[in-house]
Order: structure tokens, then C-alpha cells, then sequence
């Protein structure tokens, strides 16, 4: 989901992922966190792995590809309430990863993707579908 660019003003920013924490990655703490108008300090904050897709994303305009690796996440926290009418812009909805082979994944997939309309139209937000 894509929020209000309202909201980037209020977030708080962190170079890293605050929640699944492991052993190889030190702790990040409220030293850590940086505010959108000083989002460019996060890099500073960065490991060697989010530096490098920083520079690839923002200063080489390049396009980065999906990861679900801690060291590469820019967390952004929200302490307000957030309802989804008129604040979410858009949605994403991916199908890469579906097996494609699998009868029962493309039942669901099509499941998933009925519901993903009927929200994005009850909340105004467009709704994307990448394969």
C-alpha cells in the first residue's frame, strides 16, 4: 500500500528493520531514527547493504528489486490513526511469486485479486497488479 504523501512529514525513519532483529545486526534505538526533513542522514545510519541500494535507488535512479532481507529495509513508523478511506493512494499487488502450475494458487490468486478491487473502489485508492 501507498499512503498520502501527507504522512511522510510525520513519520519517523529508521535505516534498518527495528522489529526482526538478529544476531548478525546490532540493535536499532531511538539514536537511530531520523525525521523526513533529515532523511538523508539515514544514510549515514545504514549498513554497507542499504547504502549501496540507497545510492543505487536515489542517486543512480535505478530500480531495486524486491527483498525480504532485514539489511536492506528503510522503515518508516507512524504513531497516529490511520484509516484507509482517502489515505491510502494506492495499491500493489504481486503475482510473481504465485505457482502458476498449481490449480489451487490460481484460485486464490484470483480470490486475492477480487478482494484487492473491491477494497481500492470502497477506499479510493488505483490498484496495480504486477507479474
Amino acid at each position: 500500500m501507498v499512503l498520502n504523501p501527507k504522512f511522510k512529514i510525520n513519520a519517523i525513519y529508521f535505516a534498518g528493520d527495528t522489529f526482526g532483529l538478529n544476531a548478525k545486526f546490532e540493535d536499532i534505538g531511538f539514536n537511530d531514527q531520523v525525521s523526513y526533513q533529515l532523511l538523508g542522514a539515514a544514510y549515514l545510519k545504514a549498513n554497507k547493504w542499504l547504502k549501496k541500494d540507497i545510492h543505487q535507488s536515489c542517486i543512480l535512479d535505478g530500480e531495486l528489486s524486491d527483498t525480504s532481507g532485514a539489511d536492506q529495509l528503510l522503515e518508516a513508523h507512524l504513531f497516529e490513526s490511520l484509516t484507509f478511506s482517502g489515505n491510502v493512494e494506492a495499491i500493489f499487488i504481486s503475482g510473481k511469486d504465485m505457482d502458476k502450475k498449481s490449480p489451487s494458487a490460481v484460485r486464490d490468486y484470483k480470490t486475492i485479486q477480487t478482494n484487492a478491487r473491491n477494497f481500492a473502489d470502497r477506499h479510493g485508492a488505483s490498484l496495480f497488479f504486477i507479474d
